[in-house]
């Protein structure tokens, strides 16, 4: 077994990596802590809607919801024994999420590691799908839609993506709907399992206590060297404007709530992922952070209260500026935001608030690494999309007032903004744009 070993020793953090004889490719992250966390994510997401193999002509049409529901159905097994069932007898607690870009299975525990290292490649590598138990399922996820639909957070969220974008499916729920998950066939769900689960499009990220042999040894007893299928997506055909300006909704809260997005540029392969986004965190930092003059301006004013926060999101093929809280005037915050970026445009920041955001962006990094839970799932979402995690600290430091600047200019569109508001129930304001 052939290993690298990274460190970097201004954060005092070293990855261990290697890639097993499966495909898989393994990070490690070695901690003295108790508790060691491991999570396997597999690069197959609500976004990923149509596929076909390299061998195939015809792409393969996925239902919005199949990567959510595929992930609750790999917990079962042809024993009949759930792998939350298996967990329990070794003291582990599992969980598992759906992402736009991946699914994630992961566990944490203070003992008993390789046994639940080996759980956890078999629960991804060996599905078990029936027609009564898919059928159950739809039931069991309906359930769990409704709940998303009273959730005021998540309707925030994903109204906002829907104001933002015209056809890239990251404005579909991802767990689809009660009608979309009602066409999930045991057969699609095999497939697709054939398809995405392959060891060489998952990563396997561990933090803790543990040694690379260690780790080898439980993948030797678990996976196989199959030969991995060639995938192709169907690209988005996304248009560079917005779908509409303006989204609102009515649910139990005591206040409004919004997230106003920006639309940004679809990302250039060739940018570097870490550093775009270490840019962004900068600007926003200056733009909207608590120390600033904008928030403290209108905080002051009662246009905006202490629940505020903002940041840049981004995957292969979208991104987008958020910039989200609570305002007794919502539609007050959009032209607020716009007037604020057209404000830095022309006079930027000085050095002493450059330097100031970027000590709090290098700061939040390190805080990062704190726990085994945070690094490995950063760790598998970094690696997921061909980046070390581990640079990104020397990124920030590297970034520059002209690299910001830079960035200021080729987005952060006024016409390409959109604002999402959750109203109080009864709400007595102007139009609600649906």
């Amino acid at each position: 077994m052939k290993t690298t070993v990274r460190t970097n020793p201004a954060i005092g953090e070293t990855i261990i990596s290697f890639t097993h004889s499966s495909g898989l490719p393994v990070y490690i992250n070695p901690k003295p802590h108790a508790t060691a966390f491991a999570v396997i994510a597999a690069k197959f997401g609500s976004c990923d809607t149509a596929f076909r193999l390299s061998s195939e002509k015809r792409f393969t049409s996925v239902p919005d919801g199949t990567a959510h529901f595929l992930e609750h159905k790999l917990f079962d097994s042809e024993s009949g024994e759930n792998a939350f069932e298996r967990y329990a007898l070794t003291g582990a607690e599992a969980n598992a999420y759906t992402t736009f870009e991946r699914t994630a299975f992961q566990f944490s525990c203070t003992e008993n590691f390789d046994e639940n290292l080996s759980i956890l490649l078999d629960l991804v590598t060996h599905p078990y799908f029936t027609s009564s138990s898919v059928k159950k399922e739809t039931g069991i996820i309906c359930q769990e839609i409704g709940m998303y639909d009273d959730d005021p957070d998540w309707q925030l969220q994903k109204n906002l993506l829907d104001a933002l974008y015209v056809r890239n499916p990251v404005k579909i729920d991802i767990a689809g709907t009660a009608g979309t998950i009602a066409g999930i066939t045991p057969e699609l769900l095999y497939r697709v399992h054939g398809a995405f689960y392959h060891p060489s499009n998952m990563v396997l990220c561990i933090s803790g206590n543990v040694t690379p042999e260690q780790v080898a040894a439980v993948c030797d007893a678990c996976l196989t060297a199959d030969p991995a299928p060639d995938i192709i997506l169907l690209p988005s055909d996304e248009p560079e404007r917005i779908n509409r300006r303006r989204v609102t909704s009515e649910l139990e809260v005591a206040q409004p709530l919004f997230a106003v997005g920006i639309k940004e540029p679809v990302p250039d392969p060739s940018d570097n992922d870490l550093r775009r986004s270490a840019e962004h965190a900068i600007l926003l930092q200056m733009m909207f952070g608590q120390s600033g003059s904008f928030y403290c301006d209108a905080y002051e004013s009662g246009l905006l209260t202490d629940r505020f926060d903002f940041g840049y999101v981004n995957s292969r093929d979208w991104s987008y500026i958020s910039v989200e809280g609570a305002a007794d005037n919502p539609d007050a915050v959009l032209p607020a935001v716009l007037a604020e970026i057209e404000k830095r445009r022309e006079v930027f920041f000085t050095d002493e608030e450059f330097s100031r955001a970027k000590k709090v962006v290098y700061a939040s990094e390190l805080l990062a690494y704190t726990g085994t839970a945070d690094t490995a799932s950063r760790m598998s979402a970094a690696a997921l999309e061909g980046c070390d995690i581990l640079d990104y600290a020397d990124i920030i430091a590297s970034v520059t007032p002209e690299d910001v600047r830079k960035r200021l200019d080729s987005g952060y569109d006024p016409d390409t903004a959109a604002i999402s508001i959750v109203f109080p129930r009864n709400h007595t304001g102007k139009d609600t744009e649906k």
